[in-house]
């Protein structure tokens, strides 16, 4: 059920379990979060968390949909802002990967979140990077890049992004290496002579 479906209160209370299970998730690990311990910490009945999530694994879903609306939402933003495009690229990726950080990547049980995420939301996820992807694409051509080359830009880049986030020890760190990848733009000869 979507959050449009229910009334404001409704959906205020749905977003206040989200919220909470994300704190327990990255606190706890997936394991150890029930259904029973998210109602205990929204000060809820069990019956009011299971009238909106059938169970541990619907919750979980929430929660990577609400954290994949907030990627696409601060990649969107970043690519929409100002400067030049390979500065608006880079910010982008810088965004949407700090998100992650911010969220998951913190958590001593990050490999555990990520696990589960793959093997439940592997293609929601696929086709959100997909999307960055081909944004990125879209804005190189936009800016004189062939078409053949921006794609060809844009999944090294997002690769690149990807690689140094997974690495990454802070968001400082990810920024700053994310960042050494405009050269990968500056340095291609565009637009065309």
């Amino acid at each position: 059920m979507s959050d449009s479906s229910f009334s404001p209160i409704k959906q205020a209370r749905r977003s206040k379990i989200i919220d909470a299970a994300e704190h327990l998730f990255v606190t706890d690990g997936y394991r150890a979060v029930t259904m029973e311990g998210v109602a205990r910490s929204v000060g809820m009945s069990k019956v009011t968390v299971y009238a909106y999530f059938r169970d541990k694994d619907a919750l979980f879903d929430a929660v990577t949909s609400a954290i994949a609306s907030d990627m696409q939402h601060a990649f969107d933003t970043a690519l929409a802002g100002d400067g030049t495009i390979g500065d608006r690229i880079i910010a982008s990726l810088i965004a949407k990967h700090a998100v992650v950080h911010h969220r998951v990547r913190k958590s001593r049980f990050a490999s555990e979140l990520f696990a589960v995420k793959n093997r439940a939301n592997a293609a929601r996820f696929q086709k959100l990077d997909l999307g960055f992807v081909a944004q990125i694409a879209d804005a190189l051509s936009s800016n004189g890049f062939a078409a053949r080359d921006a794609q060809i830009l844009a999944d090294v880049l997002f690769a690149s992004s990807q690689g140094i986030a997974n690495a990454a020890d802070s968001p400082a760190q990810m920024a700053a290496q994310i960042g050494m990848l405009s050269s990968l733009i500056s340095d291609c000869d565009y637009p065309p002579k």
